[in-house]
């Protein structure tokens, strides 16, 4: 039996230097535009500047490039994107596969506007829209997030419901039972799909506050990743080109650990054009 060592220890060891032991550093997705609609983001800034182990910047280009500069991306009810790359949403997915992760709120977890149909079907779907409910956690988002409240109410009166995808984790449900929130790893990231307004309508509630900041600091930790070694080899190969992105991450990588990636990147090289990557073999 073979065991893909070098690739699974670099690749897990590089992507949690991110995060372990250092604060979690979120962009929030600002189009900069010059009308209200879609600019939530705003508000999602002013609040969880105010938060302990979170730097918070904005994000304007949706590249891989920019987005890689941030262990999570935040889109908060995200109307329209600007002007951006044509294969933006390939970018933001790509960029999730790879280690990063992504909130998604309200609208944005694939409703409507300029993040519909939602990126992550397999993960979860929005079915509608509802209003006049508390979010309802599950045992395991409690576990997951290590947020101890039973339930959360948002200020926002309108949320979007969803179904949950065969890979999906229920994170809230409603009162009816619908999920609301649900989250799951893509690749070698994580996604979090909330359907409320997570701006707390300029004035949100301190319960809403720190769920979210629960949100962020989940997203953000790199030490788990869900995906067998074979599962890993075939990411890495489609991503090869990503893989290039990261290695321009040193400033915040140890120089060791970005020699390591650099090692990394020049296998699965080698192995995209045909080569066989360096294994151990059972005696």
């Amino acid at each position: 039996m073979k065991t893909y060592i070098l690739m699974i220890f670099v690749f897990c060891f590089s992507l949690s230097g991110f995060a372990e032991g250092k604060i979690v550093k979120a962009g929030i997705f600002n189009p900069d535009l010059k009308i209200d609609r879609g600019l939530t983001c705003l508000t999602v800034y002013k609040n969880l500047q105010q938060l302990s182990g979170i730097e918070v910047g904005y994000v304007k280009e949706l590249t891989i490039d920019t987005l890689s500069k941030y262990d999570v991306v935040i889109f908060s009810c995200v109307h329209l994107v600007g002007t951006q790359p044509t294969e933006w949403k390939d970018n933001i997915r790509s960029y999730v596969e790879i280690g990063g992760s992504v909130i998604l709120t309200h609208d944005s977890c694939g409703f409507a506007h300029a993040l519909s149909p939602s990126l992550f079907p397999e993960l979860f779907k929005p079915t509608g829209r509802s209003v006049n409910s508390d979010f309802f956690l599950t045992d395991e988002a409690k576990k997951l997030l290590n947020f101890s409240a039973d339930s959360v109410k948002f200020t926002y009166f309108q949320y979007v419901v969803m179904e949950k995808g065969p890979e999906g984790i229920a994170l809230a449900k409603d009162s009816s039972g619908a999920v609301c929130a649900a989250a799951g790893y893509c690749g070698a990231g994580k996604v979090v799909g909330i359907g409320a307004l997570a701006d707390g309508w300029d004035k949100p509630t301190a319960q809403e506050t720190e769920f979210m900041a629960a949100c962020i600091r989940w997203a953000g930790d790199k030490k788990t990743m869900a995906k067998s070694p074979e599962e890993m080899e075939k990411l890495l190969r489609k991503n090869s080109a990503e893989l290039l992105i990261l290695r321009k991450q040193f400033d915040r990588l140890s120089s060791e650990t970005a020699e390591q990636l650099n090692d990394l990147y020049n296998q699965v090289q080698y192995m995209k054009y045909g080569g066989k990557l360096n294994s151990q073999n059972e005696k």
